[in-house]
C-alpha cells in the first residue's frame, strides 16, 4: 500500500504527465489504490 502511493506521488511530482503512457499507468495506480482503500473499508465493516 505505502509503495504505491510512494509511485503515485512521484508521478504526481512528474513534469512528463503529457506522456501519454506515464499518464496511464498514473490511472491505474490511482484506480488500484481506491480499489485497495475500498477492501480495507469493507474489512473494518464486517
Amino acid at each position: 500500500m505505502y509503495t504505491i502511493q510512494k509511485i503515485l506521488n512521484d508521478l504526481m511530482q512528474e513534469k512528463t504527465l503529457k506522456n501519454p503512457r506515464i499518464a496511464r499507468i498514473k490511472h491505474r495506480v490511482f484506480y488500484h489504490l481506491r480499489y485497495m482503500t475500498r477492501i480495507q473499508k469493507r474489512k473494518k465493516k464486517g
